[in-house]
């Protein structure tokens, strides 16, 4: 089951896809800029990800419950 989770909602460990890629989260940062806030989401393999707050990434809940 696919769901889409604001970027607040992320956690490290967290497996999100993007472009059809998955990818662990190793680590959330929070950066200061002129336009505000923004979340900058850092992978085990690959380049970390600069999202708004309120942008939305793809996550399966099926990969949340194995991590718990």
């Amino acid at each position: 089951m696919m769901a889409r989770l604001k970027a607040t909602e992320l956690r490290r460990g967290d497996m999100v896809s993007l472009s059809g890629d998955i990818r662990e989260i190793k680590d959330i940062r929070s950066l200061e800029t002129s336009r505000g806030t923004e979340l900058v989401l850092v992978f085990k393999t690959g380049s970390p990800l600069r999202l708004e707050p309120t942008d939305e990434v793809q996550t399966s809940l099926h990969w949340r419950q194995l991590r718990r």
